[in-house]
C-alpha cells in the first residue's frame, strides 16, 4: 500500500481495554476499506492484544518508554520553604 492511504494510530500499550480494543476493530475496518493502519505502541507492557494485531499483519513500532512517574502534588494550607 501506498503511504499516502495509511493511518498512524498511537497507543500507550496494547492491554485488553478500551482504546486498544477500539484501534484493534478501527484497523480491520481500514484493511477492508484499504487503509494501512501503522501502529505505534509507547510501552511494550501490557501486550495482551500483541497477537491480535499481529495476526491482521500490521506494521507495529514498540518505543518501550519508560513509565512516566507521578509526583505527589503540594499540599495546599502548609508553607513551603
Amino acid at each position: 500500500m501506498s503511504r499516502n492511504n495509511c493511518v498512524l494510530i498511537v497507543l500507550m500499550s496494547l492491554a485488553a481495554e478500551g482504546t486498544p480494543r477500539l484501534a484493534l476493530e478501527l484497523s480491520r475496518e481500514w484493511l477492508n476499506a484499504g487503509v494501512e493502519p501503522i501502529i505505534v505502541v509507547m510501552q511494550g507492557a501490557p501486550n495482551d492484544l500483541a497477537s491480535d494485531f499481529d495476526a491482521l499483519g500490521l506494521k507495529r513500532i514498540t518505543l518501550d518508554l519508560p513509565r512516566p512517574r507521578i509526583r505527589a502534588l503540594p499540599r495546599f494550607g502548609v508553607p513551603h520553604f
